[in-house]
Formats: structure tokens, sequence, C-alpha cells
């Protein structure tokens, strides 16, 4: 029973070495200050999502429009996404400002794990932005060329 115990008690101050991860002044400062930001930008972002959201939903130009369809699909991913990678930043912003305080590594790393998730969520709306694109231009170069011929 006491190897047992011994056991579990050199697993949980591994675990804790693991986690002691130390800052000096100047990284707690910058840690701050991006935090801070990280959440002006989420709230900021996530007011301009909504604004849209009405614009989108209450404007008659939008579904009067002859690809009322792809303008639908492309406002949803645009604020879909936006609306994700918001929730991200910010989640980043307050356990990054939680750890901060507390002195405890773990939220920090919740809050970088956090904003990884926010650069992939980007990384993935930029490259589905960009190959939507890429069609759109070969679709118009093809059936440009095809209106031309006949």
């Amino acid at each position: 029973m006491d190897t047992l115990q011994q056991e579990q008690e050199e697993l949980v101050n591994d675990l804790d070495n693991f986690f002691n991860i130390q800052f000096d002044g100047q990284a707690c400062d910058q840690l701050r200050q991006c935090a801070l930001w990280a959440k002006i930008g989420a709230i900021v972002n996530l007011v301009l999502c909504v604004i849209l959201l009405f614009l989108w939903l209450f404007t008659s130009s939008g579904l009067s429009s002859d690809n009322a369809v792809v303008r639908a699909l492309l406002n949803v991913m645009g604020i879909g996404g936006g609306v994700t990678a918001s929730v991200f930043l910010y989640r980043f912003s307050i356990r990054a400002r939680q750890g901060l305080r507390n002195l405890d590594a773990l939220p920090i790393n919740q809050g970088f794990a956090s904003l990884r998730q926010y650069f992939k969520t980007n990384a993935i709306i930029v490259i589905t932005g960009t190959s939507l694109l890429l069609l759109v231009i070969v679709f118009a170069a093809i059936f440009g060329e095809m209106a031309g011929v006949s």
C-alpha cells in the first residue's frame, strides 16, 4: 500500500513540475497585454458578426438577388467562422488572465490551447474561402469561354 501511495505522490510531483512554468515580469506583462487585446478583439469581432447577421437578415437586397443561395452560404460561413474564432480568442483571454492572476500554469496552458484552435479556425476559413474563390474564377473562365464560342 505504501509503494502505491509513493508512486501516486511521485506522479503528482512530476505533473507539478511539468506544469511549473515560470514567467519573468516582462513575459507576464506581455501575456497580460496579449490577453487584454485578445479580449477586445474577440468582443469587437462578435459585435461585428451580430451586426452583419442583422444586415444580412433584414435587408431585402440579400433575398432578391439571383445568387441568393451562394450569398447565404458565404454569409453563414463568414459569420459562423467569425463567431467561432471569437469564442476561441475570448477563451484564451480569460484563461491566460486567470492563470496569471493565480500564478497557475494549467489555465495558461488551456488558454494557449484555445489560441491554437483560434489560429486553426482562421486557417481553415482562409483556405476554404480561397478555394471557393479559385473555383469561382475557374468556372467563370470556363463558362465565359463557352459563351464566347457560341
